[in-house]
């Protein structure tokens, strides 16, 4: 088997008004992508989006929003756990002989828990909530460095329909 012969790497675009932008990748190695303006064909901006892509793959920012979106996922079973944990403990507490003071107050408590502990879960989610959200804020604001011209409302409007109209998961929808 042969190995793969060196392709060189070729712009499709040569807008005298794009240019290059830096970023360091994990492994510490510095690197450029030519930014995108609003020129070019589709082929040409799928093209780009993948090599983006590829840089924030490469910067580790995707990672950081797999972990926090992991950590979202188990913040809010840990919510699920605290809200049945308050249903059960409620239900046990209406059905508690309400003459027999020790079992009441003891229900009573188990119920105080049950509620502080929704508290707890609830605020962890909403912080695993907003780290998500600075994830994709982030990913998001590095992409748009490789817009320029008519290239970045273009990319802003991609970004506004894909966060404030679609319900969605993740940042690849």
């Amino acid at each position: 088997m042969s190995p793969i012969p060196f392709v060189p790497i070729t712009e499709e675009e040569s807008d005298p008004n794009s240019h290059r932008v830096s970023y360091k990748l994990l492994t510490g190695t510095k690197t450029c992508l030519r930014s995108r303006t609003g020129q070019g064909s589709n082929e040409s901006f799928v093209i780009h989006i993948k090599a983006v892509s590829a840089a924030v793959k490469g910067t580790g920012k995707w990672g950081e929003l797999e972990t926090s979106e992991a950590a979202l996922q188990t913040a809010t079973a840990e919510f699920v756990a605290a809200n049945d944990r308050l249903e059960t403990a409620e239900a046990d507490l209406d059905e508690v002989d309400p003459d027999d003071a020790d079992q009441m107050t003891l229900f009573a408590e188990e119920v105080t828990a049950a509620r502080a502990a929704k508290v707890i879960a609830r605020e962890a989610m909403e912080t695993r909530t907003n780290a998500v959200k600075a994830c994709m804020s982030g990913i998001f604001a590095f992409t748009s460095n490789f817009f320029t011209g008519d290239g970045q409302p273009l990319w802003q409007d991609i970004v506004d329909k894909q966060t404030t109209s679609d319900n969605w998961t993740d940042v690849q929808g």
